[in-house]
């Protein structure tokens, strides 16, 4: 290990040395400045321009694909609600029309029936009004048997 003594240290700048690590410097700051600073700057400047207009782009398709989906969602709950009144109303309809039907068969079927009833009747009034004659035919035959 050598030792220094503080008689031994030199701090005087020499002046030669500095001038020459100076311009080494400002040598290396040109063309790091030249060759990659300012391209770099250039092309990071370029990347968010083109980066700022594709997100602007971005944020305004998003916002109109927010409103075209809230436009299709209204139409959808419109279009559903106006196939249930429909439908409702097909059915209220269907229902009447049933219950007309019903009605008016019921009506010809109890108009049916008091025919049916008011012939029978005029069926039975007609046997009756025969059935003397036929007991005096049936008496006739009965006691011409008998008597032959």
């Amino acid at each position: 290990m050598a030792s220094f003594s503080p008689a031994e240290v030199n701090l005087i700048p020499n002046i030669g040395v500095m001038t020459t690590m100076m311009v080494v410097f400002a040598l290396n700051l040109y063309i790091v400045k030249k060759f990659m600073l300012t391209p770099y700057l250039k092309l990071r400047d370029r990347r968010d321009s083109l980066t700022s207009g594709s997100q602007e782009q971005v944020k305004s398709i998003r916002e109109n694909l927010t409103q075209m989906q809230q436009k299709i969602d209204a139409s959808i709950r419109d279009a559903i609600t106006a196939a249930k009144a429909s439908a409702e109303s097909q059915r209220l309809q269907a229902v009447q029309q049933g219950d007309q039907v019903i009605h008016a068969a019921k009506l010809e079927a109890a108009a049916g029936l008091k025919q049916t009833r008011e012939k029978i009747a005029q069926r039975i009034i007609e046997q009756r009004s025969k059935l003397p004659h036929q007991i005096n035919e049936l008496g006739q035959l009965v006691y011409k048997q008998v008597m032959e």
